[in-house]
């Protein structure tokens, strides 16, 4: 190495360290001396004997100068800054580059700085290209470091662009498997790179700007089938198989496999999500569907197990809403698959449950009922009650089915919630007094044919408090009111008495238990409210008024019922 060689790299690494200092400390250095020194710098690097030389002497130390002034400068000086990066890419020894882009990777990935994320990543595309020898160390040391740029961005207006670069990225290095010639080393490339392709696709679903952007979305898709190519079936992702197949690279030293479990798991549900939920147009779709659906449909353990996984996403709401609403779409799509259309393993009047099963099932019942009161989208809310329902009436056999609706009533403090099941309960009992009532299946027994149904209503006309509150109750004493009404005159039509709302102790009960302190109640809650607030909003009092119009129905209906038993 010359000595004048050596000492001429050092003087200009000084020159060019100095500038990008003080543009940093927001500085303004003239424009006319920052563009003639870019200008040098890229003669000296480009051309002339000397050129390797000094590279090799200060290549190393001088991306972080170039990526400093690229994005801290405009037109000309910009332009030199990021044809020099370019320089320094195709000329240095990649190992090298890939070194001092690291560096920069773990210094500068702030949200102050979004387009030194984008430099960062156009350029290991680069040097990845550049890299023959031991790729896979390489890739696994970018992973983290990858992620770390995507996600400082993930609050910025060039969340966008970062995100495309890196699902670029992504691409280009699943490609560069088909290039490795040994099996072992190609088996662990797919390992992490499956790793980091969920692990970004967790990242994405939390930006906004990426989720409706037009330009990403296309290359989201791609980058959700690039897992195929690393091994991973849609099947995989849909049981959490997958989890099976990147297991030795999770508790490797790519990532604590405690610390990412969590998330690898989100990406694959929302992987699955723009695969079935987004694309359906999707040449392959039906086909692929046609083959899960078989798959499915071939355990009912399988299929509540599937039911279960996305509520790693249901149970997310850091940022956004969005990836509740792909957990939701997501079970409307597996419940879609594994019932509609079924012609036997999924009519479980006769089934068993598991009780992990119901366990499992009874969270993802509990998650719902938080999206249907808190989500802030009408559309999600609505689709949450659905999924609700339909999980309820064609997943759960009758028992855990009353034992389900049975603990989310008693559990909740939401009026509104609790009048949606009571609904749900009243078309159960619809279903099953009507089977009770067909002879040849008179030996199903239900337990919303049974007096296990009264203890619901109960629960609700006859708190442990006391009365029930109102106004704040009012939803629920109306929908409990209304299914006693709907139990005594389906009963006393068909002549039957499954539920025991005709017995004698029952009926009595109901009168002087229920609906006798309820009426001597709502009269004085009236009162008292309208001496109170001479400003009380007419809805408040319709609603009490309907309760009372109920209210002294079911009275009228119970007590008529008691002179029969007296007659």
């Amino acid at each position: 190495m010359l000595m004048g060689s050596e000492n001429s790299g050092n003087e200009l690494l000084r020159k060019l360290a100095d500038v990008a200092k003080r543009l940093g400390e927001g500085g303004n250095p003239d424009d006319h001396d920052t563009r003639t020194l870019l200008a040098d710098a890229k003669f000296q690097l480009s051309s002339g004997p000397s050129a390797c030389e000094l590279l090799e002497t200060i290549g190393i130390d001088l991306p972080s100068i170039f990526m400093k002034i690229a994005v801290t400068t405009t037109g000309a000086c910009k332009e030199l800054a990021e044809s020099l990066l370019e320089i320094l890419l195709k000329s240095c020894d990649a190992r090298d580059m890939f070194t001092a882009y690291m560096e920069v990777l773990d210094l500068y990935t702030v949200p102050d700085s979004p387009e030194i994320c984008f430099l960062l990543l156009d350029g290991l595309s680069k040097i990845f290209v550049r890299i023959q020898r031991r790729r896979t160390a390489y890739i696994k040391d970018s992973v983290l470091g990858i992620l770390k740029a995507v996600r400082a961005v993930a609050d910025t207006d060039y969340s966008w662009k970062v995100v495309d670069k890196a699902i670029q990225l992504a691409i280009v290095l699943v490609d560069l498997t088909l290039h490795e010639k040994v099996n072992e080393q190609i088996q662990k490339l797919h390992e992490i790179l499956a790793i980091f392709i969920l692990l970004l696709l967790e990242q994405v679903s939390e930006i906004k700007q990426v989720n409706y952007s037009i330009t990403v979305q296309p290359m989201i898709m791609q980058l959700a089938r690039q897992l195929s190519v690393c091994g991973l079936t849609d099947l995989d992702l849909i049981t959490g198989r997958f989890c099976e197949k990147v297991i030795d690279a999770l508790t490797d030293d790519l990532v604590d496999g405690d610390g990412y479990i969590v998330q690898v798991k989100q990406g694959a549900m929302v992987a699955v999500w723009w695969r079935f939920c987004f694309d359906k147009e999707a040449m392959d779709y039906q086909e692929t569907v046609d083959s899960i659906m078989i798959g499915l449909r071939s355990s009912r353990h399988v299929f509540r197990s599937v039911l279960s996984n996305p509520l790693v996403l249901l149970s997310s709401v850091e940022k956004t809403w969005k990836r509740v609403e792909m957990g939701v779409d997501l079970l409307s799509t597996f419940l879609e698959w594994g019932i509609e259309h079924s012609d036997g393993p999924f009519q479980i009047h006769s089934d068993i449950l598991e009780p992990d099963d119901f366990i499992e099932l009874y969270k993802v019942l509990e998650v719902l009922q938080n999206v249907i009161l808190f989500c802030p989208q009408s559309a999600t809310r609505q689709n949450a009650y659905k999924v609700l329902v339909n999980m309820i009436r064609n997943v759960l056999p009758p028992e855990e089915k009353f034992k389900a609706l049975k603990q989310l009533i008693t559990q909740s403090e939401q009026s509104s919630m609790i009048s949606l099941l009571m609904y749900v309960v009243k078309e159960e009992v619809d279903n099953a007094i009507s089977l009770r009532r067909d002879p040849s299946k008179q030996h199903l027994n239900s337990p919303f044919a049974s007096e296990k149904v009264m203890e619901l209503i109960n629960f609700v006309l006859r708190p442990t408090t006391g009365p029930p509150e109102l106004p704040q109750q009012i939803d629920a004493v109306l929908s409990a009111l209304n299914l006693y009404r709907f139990l005594l005159i389906k009963e006393e039509a068909g002549r039957s008495n499954y539920t025991g709302v005709l017995l004698k102790s029952s009926l009595e009960e109901a009168c002087s238990k229920w609906f006798h302190p309820l009426r001597t109640f709502l009269e004085g809650f009236k009162r008292s409210f309208c001496a109170s607030d001479a400003d009380v909003t007419a809805s408040v009092l319709l609603s009490v008024s309907c309760v009372e119009g109920v209210l002294y129905r079911c009275l009228e209906l119970a007590e008529a019922a008691l002179k029969n038993h007296y007659t």
